[in-house]
């Protein structure tokens, strides 16, 4: 019988010992499952404020394109508007009094932007200063030819 008590004795250790194990590791597991959850539900709320974050810049890259596109528009229609003035012929009248010159002598004198950028008269679509620094040079050239000269 006392044979019969430690082989009983040694079963049951061996049971409480086995499950005490299972316990162990099967809350260690459960722990690593709730861990691998808790990263994987930041990683959908991270993922979702880079979506919404993404929605954000396009909209605003739409708004300068379309800023972009709009400005591009009204310069094509200022250069049609500037080719269409161009083509009519400007009489000489027409010119004085855009000068602000007149016969009269008594009449005030008031600059206008054709006094001040006269190229603009003759050619709109020409961008450089009809004012000669020396040599024949105009002051659209580079400041490596300038400064050779010196």
């Amino acid at each position: 019988m006392r044979l019969r008590n430690v082989s009983f004795l040694t079963l049951l250790l061996f049971g409480l010992l086995s499950v005490s194990w299972y316990t162990a590791f099967s809350s260690s597991r459960g722990d690593v499952v709730d861990i691998y959850q808790r990263e994987f539900l930041a990683l959908r709320e991270r993922l979702h404020s880079a979506e919404q974050e993404n929605l954000r810049r396009s909209k605003e890259l739409n708004l300068v394109l379309e800023e972009i596109k709009r400005a591009i528009a009204e310069k094509q229609a200022l250069r049609d508007i500037n080719r269409t003035w161009s083509s009519l012929s400007v009489s000489e009248e027409t010119r004085l009094r855009l000068w602000n010159v007149s016969s009269s002598k008594n009449v005030l004198q008031l600059p206008s932007i054709f006094h001040h950028l006269p190229h603009l008269l003759n050619r709109d679509d020409s961008l450089q200063p009809s004012v000669h620094l020396g040599q024949g040079r105009t002051g659209g050239e580079t400041s490596s030819a300038l400064t050779s000269d010196l």
